[in-house]
């Protein structure tokens, strides 16, 4: 039998789901909304716990069909992803240490819960502990952490707001973008404006002053597509041209350099860029005009997807992909979407964030596992989300914090949906969702997504226009204790620090528990069992039905470390779930600083014999944590790179290095035949500093012809 083209494959596919979606799936265009039934109908629920509800349409042809919120965007930030639902709400999940969330507390939610007074909006973009939506007509609103100014909203603005403000100024935008402390929009006419943290010029206006409201990039005024990355940012030009700016440590500004540059500096060898995307770890990938895509910057853990782990200061081809529609690159891993609806995804995977059941990283891309119909990607910096064409949603991943939104923290290393999304079929009637007692149940007016809060029954009732369904909500009646959070602070911290690690335990019962104790356990590698007792004990004596109690250790970490926590330890309390009394492990991560090479140069390249060559090494301190003694060391003459511990022709001893300060190391060196000799420079060759990362501190080779 002869095999149909691919594309044809795809094409009758997608007449296949529009007679189903047509004749099967659907009411018929002429039927009405009859009633509404609401499942399940009386759950019992923990204090503290989430139940998803479900509102099913019958109508009056007798068709039935399911009723609720459905997506049109998704995004995805460092900790936290939000989505862009039918008719224009805004819903997030995962980490709200800042209010990133948007829904007017700083309380994490592992399920989606809805941006607090946003109806418009047509695009999202998610930072590291900041969200922005653009509205209808232009205008940008953000929420969260706003200490360097990426709310945009003022000089007088305050560190932090969890519910949306206004950027100051912006009324034309029309598309936005977010990363670390910085944001920035694209408005009508091709201009860019950009406003946050501007250390190393990010902003790009010709200078490294921070701004709160928005500043102009100097020299854009015909750009089509923006992307923010850590400490720098990228235009794609009408001219299919790409222009970055800001930190250019490991080559992320795809110049030939690694030069800063507060202004825009052309990437090298682009001109038919249709998008662009920015990561988190210093690099950056373009979408071409063809359908694959090149990327430039670092490479630690094969970011490039060129089959190798070596830094690029210009761009290099993704290996293996063709018909690519859409990129996004965060932290170390880069996924792209393909024509016929599949996902490919490379880069670091030790969280299982590149969805294809495996761990550790890959340098060029894999499949995402049992993804078909996708029509979005979005990558965060240890989790990744898809769109899918029926308006449903699916993360994968580090679920730290709620990540991937489906009401539990198990990471997953293959696709699973987020929780409280339906189907979208056009023309069917929305649901609003409502309870009747907000102090014993809330629910989310778009999703059905409900929280016991206390004791008590409430009425969850789903209303489109006059017909409703109900359901009701009832409490476990009996103890349930639960550790609501473990929370190290501060969570990144330097050496010798003093961290303290509190554990947050709440009776979610009806009835008062009696005489247990809680348990913290510090770098256990395995799950702590029943009885096991802890590096930390804290006896309680009574806690009531709804309330909470705390069990807290101070510990002072030289290196990154994990903690846990289990409540009733040694099972003194009858509970109603035996199952949900452990917590953790969390980590505990080290400010640690970063050295690196930034420039190996020559006096001359091509000396003649006997001619002396003075060899200049730039060393810079890329992080925000003083840098103790090391060495520099020039190796005159190697064929690869210098391993750890080999010392070079050239010695320089550094007494230390403060946080994001550089220093020169030279040594000058007479060649007495002719040949090529290729130079190579190392930092900290005795690895006498615990750094952020180890494999980066080698530059070369510089290749030196002697006549």
């Amino acid at each position: 039998m002869k095999l149909l083209p691919k594309k044809m494959n795809a094409v009758l596919m997608g007449v296949f789901i529009l007679l189903l979606t047509m004749f099967n799936y659907a009411p018929t265009q002429a039927a009405t909304l009859s009633s509404i039934d609401v499942t399940p109908i009386n759950p019992t629920v923990d204090i503290g716990q989430t139940q998803e509800f479900t509102a099913t349409g019958t109508f009056s042809d007798g068709s039935t069909q399911v009723l609720g919120a459905s997506v049109t965007a998704i995004t995805a930030g460092s900790r936290h992803s939000c989505v862009l639902l039918v008719g224009g709400a805004v819903q997030c999940w995962g980490d709200n240490f800042a209010g990133e969330l948007g829904n007017g507390t700083t309380i994490d939610s592992k399920t989606p819960v809805t941006v607090s007074g946003i109806s418009g909006a047509t695009a999202i973009a998610a930072g590291e502990y900041q969200s922005c939506a653009l509205l209808v007509g232009g205008a940008v609103q953000c929420w969260g952490a706003n200490d360097r100014g990426q709310l945009g909203n003022g000089p007088t603005s305050a560190g932090y707001s969890s519910t949306p403000v206004a950027v100051v100024g912006i009324t034309t935008a029309t598309a936005i973008a977010e990363a670390y402390d910085h944001g920035c929009a694209l408005l009508a006419g091709g201009m860019v404006q950009c406003w946050g943290w501007n250390y190393y010029g990010e902003l790009g206006n010709g200078t490294t002053t921070d701004s709160r409201t928005p500043v102009a990039v100097s020299g854009i005024s015909t750009a089509k597509a923006i992307a923010a990355g850590g400490n720098f940012t990228c235009a794609a030009l009408g001219d299919g041209t790409v222009q970055c700016w800001g930190h250019n440590s490991a080559g992320q500004l795809g110049n030939g350099t690694t030069i800063d540059s507060t202004t825009p500096v052309t990437v090298s060898g682009i001109s038919t860029a249709t998008a662009v995307s920015a990561g988190n770890d210093g690099y950056s990938c373009a979408l071409l005009g063809n359908g694959t895509v090149q990327c430039w910057g670092g490479n630690t853990f094969g970011e490039l997807g060129n089959g190798t782990t070596t830094d690029s200061t210009t761009p290099v081809t993704v290996s293996g992909l063709s018909g690519v529609t859409a990129i996004s690159t965060k932290y170390e891993h880069t996924c792209a979407l393909l024509s016929n609806g599949t996902l490919q995804c490379w880069g670091s995977n030790f969280y299982g964030e590149l969805g294809n059941r495996a761990s550790g990283y890959f340098t060029t891309p894999v499949l995402v596992s049992g993804i078909s119909t996708a029509t979005a990607v979005a990558a965060g910096d240890t989790h990744s989300c898809a769109l899918l064409a029926d308006g449903q949603v699916q993360c994968w991943g580090s679920n730290y914090h709620g990540l991937l939104g489906i009401g539990d923290t198990r990471d997953h290393t293959a696709p699973v949906y987020v929780a409280g999304y339906v189907p979208y079929v056009a023309g069917l009637p929305s649901v609003m969702w409502s309870s009747s007692d907000t102090t014993a149940a809330t629910v989310d007016a778009y999703n059905g997504l409900a929280i016991r809060r206390s004791a008590g029954t409430a009425t969850i009732t789903a209303t489109s226009d006059t017909i409703s369904g109900t359901a009701n909500i009832a409490p476990v009646s009996s103890v349930d204790l639960v550790i609501d959070r473990l929370k190290a602070t501060p969570n990144l911290a330097v050496p010798g620090q003093v961290v303290t690690v509190t554990a947050t335990v709440r009776n979610q019962g009806i009835t008062a528990a009696a005489n247990f104790q809680i348990d913290l356990y510090k770098n256990l590698l395995t799950k702590p069992t029943v009885g096991q007792v802890g590096d930390v004990t804290c006896n309680v004596a009574t806690l009531a039905a709804g309330a909470t109690t705390t069990c807290t250790d101070t510990v002072s970490y030289d290196a990154a470390g994990f903690y846990s926590a289990q409540v009733d330890t040694m099972n003194a309390v009858a509970e109603s779930n035996e199952t949900n009394n452990l917590r953790g492990p969390i980590l505990v991560r080290m400010k640690l600083p970063d050295l690196r090479i930034v420039r190996l140069k020559a006096s001359t390249t091509t000396p003649t014999v006997g001619t002396p060559v003075t060899l200049t090494a730039t060393v810079m301190n890329l992080s925000l944590v003083n840098a103790g003694a090391f060495e520099i060391d020039f190796y005159n003459n190697l064929a690869s790179a210098p391993s750890v511990s080999q010392v070079g022709d050239v010695t320089c001893a550094v007494s230390g290095l403060a946080k994001l300060a550089s220093t020169t190391c030279t040594g000058t060196v007479t060649y007495t035949a002719p040949g090529t000799y290729q130079i190579w420079a190392q930092a900290d060759t005795l690895n006498a500093v615990a750094e952020t990362k180890e494999g980066n501190n080698v530059k070369g080779p510089l290749k030196i012809t002697v006549h």
